[in-house]
């Protein structure tokens, strides 16, 4: 019973987000990939880490949470407007969120 209520939240999840992809594949959204990407790294890890002991159902919300950002970054591919412009800014980013996450990881 509870895992069919999972489902249906991480399906209810997908639609909510179909839209955004959506728009982004038909170029009216130019999201930043560097974020996208970065924002599934730390749910992927959890749930690899969480895999590593046994597998549960509510596994699922954490994994969800890090598929959609990175089924937007891959949308980024397939857009009519594609643009991705790599600043130091991005760098700067990119490069606090993984320390952020080996820090994290290190625990």
């Amino acid at each position: 019973m509870q895992q069919n209520i999972v489902i249906s939240g991480a399906m209810v999840y997908l639609l909510a987000n179909f839209q955004y992809i959506l728009a982004t594949i038909k170029g009216r959204l130019k999201p930043n990939r560097m974020s996208w990407f970065l924002w599934s790294l730390a749910p992927f890890i959890a749930v690899v880490a969480s895999l590593s002991t046994h597998f549960s159902w509510t596994q699922l919300p954490v994994f969800m949470s890090g598929m959609m950002p990175f089924l937007i970054f891959i949308g980024t591919f397939f857009s009519k407007e594609k643009y991705f412009e790599l600043t130091r800014l991005d760098i700067l980013c990119a490069l606090t969120a993984i320390l952020a996450l080996v820090g994290w990881g290190g625990k």
